[in-house]
This record gives C-alpha cells, sequence and structure tokens, in this order.
C-alpha cells in the first residue's frame, strides 16, 4: 500500500495505533522499509516515512473536570497525548495535545506518527468503542482547510479486535 501511495504521488498521514509495547519496534520496521531495508522491496526510498521518537506518543484517557468540554467523543472523558517515553504514573507531565481537535491537528501535521493506546481504560470500560482507539473523522466542510492544513482523510484501520457491535469494540468513531 505505501508502495502505491509513493508511486500515485498520494498525500498521507500514516498512523501506527497500539496497545501493546510494540510501537517503537513498528516504528524501526516502518523506517527501515523507507530507507530500503526490507528484501523485497530494497530500491523503496520514501523520506518522510522514517519515524523519530518525537513522533511517538501514549493516548491516554482521563475524566474531564467539566463534563461539557467542547470537541470530546464522549463528554465526560478527554483524550490526550504525551511523549511516548512518559511513565504513566508520572502526573507532572502536561500532555502535548489534549482533547479530539489538539490530537487531529498534532496528527495531520505529520506523514507518520505513532500512538500506544490506553489498554488499561478500555478494559476497565468493558471494551466499550468509546474508551477504545478513537478515529477522528472530519465532515466535508470541515475537509476543505482547517488552521492551513489540508484535510483530506482516508482511513484504513486494520486491527484484530473490530467489531460491528456498538458495545464491544476497539475503534471508536
Amino acid at each position: 500500500t505505501l508502495v502505491k501511495l509513493q508511486e500515485e504521488q498520494r498525500d498521507y498521514t500514516l498512523v501506527l495505533r497500539t496497545f501493546g509495547t510494540d510501537l517503537e519496534d513498528i516504528a524501526n520496521a516502518i523506517s527501515d522499509f523507507a530507507i530500503g531495508k526490507h528484501p523485497l522491496f530494497p530500491h523503496f526510498r520514501e523520506s518522510k516515512l522514517v519515524i523519530g521518537k518525537d513522533r511517538l506518543y501514549k493516548g491516554r484517557w482521563r475524566k474531564a473536570q467539566d463534563s461539557n468540554i467542547e470537541g470530546s467523543h464522549d463528554s465526560s472523558h478527554i483524550f490526550d497525548l504525551y511523549s511516548s517515553d512518559r511513565k504513566d504514573d508520572d502526573k507532572t507531565r502536561y500532555p502535548i495535545a489534549s482533547g479530539d481537535d489538539e490530537v487531529l491537528k498534532i496528527i495531520q501535521q505529520s506523514s507518520v506518527c505513532g500512538i500506544q493506546d490506553d489498554y488499561t481504560h478500555w478494559d476497565k470500560n468493558n471494551n466499550a468503542p468509546w474508551s477504545g482507539k478513537p478515529v477522528w473523522i472530519t465532515t466535508t466542510n470541515e475537509q476543505k482547510k482547517k488552521d492551513d492544513i489540508q484535510l483530506n482523510p482516508h482511513h484504513l484501520f486494520f486491527d484484530d479486535n473490530i467489531h460491528n457491535d456498538a458495545n464491544d469494540s476497539i475503534v471508536a468513531v
């Protein structure tokens, strides 16, 4: 898919998502692929797919102090992005982005990034889709331009726990 996107000169953002601890390993594999280190694609080169550690995040849910926060998928919870090296029990570090609009802006400002999602939160909420991996979809009017960023998403989400079940899925749209 990445080779085809390059051949067609399509603009895209690749967002790696995992509940596991494998995000850095996946990022390294994508980076190696981007510099021709894949045995089946030794001539492939795409510098924008080299993922720096500064583009790896931890996504964590928190309860909103004000349950009427605008721009949050679930009005009682807010999704925050932290640096990937933040320990979950470290309360001294502030999020890099907080809430749907800020998180979406961070994602769309890069060609590739990775998010380790909040498995503990999802599990504690009985696998409710709203508590899993949020996916941000903009409407046609919003797609034109927002803060000088072109918005034209085409989401491909691969996961082993996506169900067409409003009460049990890993993805929240």
